[in-house]
């Protein structure tokens, strides 16, 4: 009957309602799924970015740990090697192997040493300062660990003469030569030399 079919459509138009609603429903909980995938990359990709960065410090500060293991193992041999010397020269002395001219010699080069030293400590005067660790041979204390900054500079200082170098400003060459990830031993041992002697300093200075 009449009655009867308009029933069926009202509850086939209700069913494909039902199905329209689900289907809404299934693709709002995708759409939500999406977003939150996309939310754990984003993260899992801030932590990976972090990790590198930390690897790279890592890598870096190995890499100071090992030059700075090396200039020491250089220094200690160096210092095993005077001291060989120094032993077989007192050796020598002590069993009387030494002929009596090097005896000579070595007398009078010892009288030479004391007489200079007597020379020179008068000029040098009881308030001359002691080069602390950090001066670099041109009147300038910089950090120890990179990047290296200019932290002080003594009036008395071929550094502070110059005229060109600021508190703060970032050691970048040494007579050429990238110095920026160097450690700290390396750099004095290039910047440091005779008293008459050049260097060439390059800085970057960073402006805030």
């Amino acid at each position: 009957s009449a009655e009867e079919l308009r029933q069926g459509l009202a509850a086939e138009g209700k069913a494909q309602e039902d199905s329209r609603m689900e289907v809404r429903q299934l693709n709002q909980t995708v759409q939500a799924l999406r977003a939150s995938h996309s939310r754990s990359e984003e993260a899992l990709e801030r932590e990976v970015r972090g990790l590198q960065q930390v690897a790279h410090s890592l890598e870096d500060a190995v890499r100071c740990a090992q030059e700075r293991e090396h200039a020491m193992r250089l220094k200690f041999a160096d210092l095993e090697d005077q001291c060989a010397k120094i032993k077989e020269k007192l050796s020598r002395i002590s069993t009387g192997a030494v002929c009596p001219a090097c005896k000579a010699r070595l007398d009078t080069d010892d009288e030479r040493a004391r007489s200079r030293k007597m020379e020179i400590l008068p000029r040098l005067g009881a308030a001359t300062p002691l080069s602390l660790p950090e001066v670099c041979g041109v009147g300038m204390k910089i950090t120890d660990v990179p990047p290296h900054r200019a932290v002080e500079l003594l009036p008395s200082g071929s550094a502070f003469a110059s005229g060109q170098i600021q508190i703060g400003d970032l050691l970048v060459q040494v007579d050429g030569e990238d110095v920026s990830r160097k450690d700290i031993d390396y750099i004095r041992s290039i910047i440091r030399g005779p008293r008459s002697s050049e260097v060439r300093l390059k800085f970057a200075r960073t402006t805030s």
